[in-house]
C-alpha cells in the first residue's frame, strides 16, 4: 500500500465523521427520522474495513 492510498484511506475515514459532527446540530432542529442512525452506522461500517488505522469511539455514542 502507498502513502497515497493510505491518505486516501484516512480521508474516507474521516470525512463520514466530519460530516456528522457538522450537521448533528441541524438534526437537533430538523428531525430526521433515523438520519443520526445511518450515519452512526456508516461510521461503523467504515471503522470496521482492515486498512481503518483509527476508532472514533465518540460517533458511537449517541446523544
Amino acid at each position: 500500500m502507498t502513502w497515497k492510498n493510505s491518505l486516501n484511506n484516512l480521508r474516507l475515514i474521516i470525512q463520514s465523521y466530519i460530516f456528522y459532527r457538522l450537521l448533528l446540530p441541524w438534526l437537533d432542529v430538523f428531525n430526521i427520522p433515523g438520519m443520526k442512525r445511518c450515519f452512526l452506522k456508516l461510521i461503523e461500517l467504515i471503522n470496521g474495513f482492515r486498512a481503518s488505522p483509527i476508532r472514533f469511539s465518540i460517533a458511537t455514542s449517541s446523544s
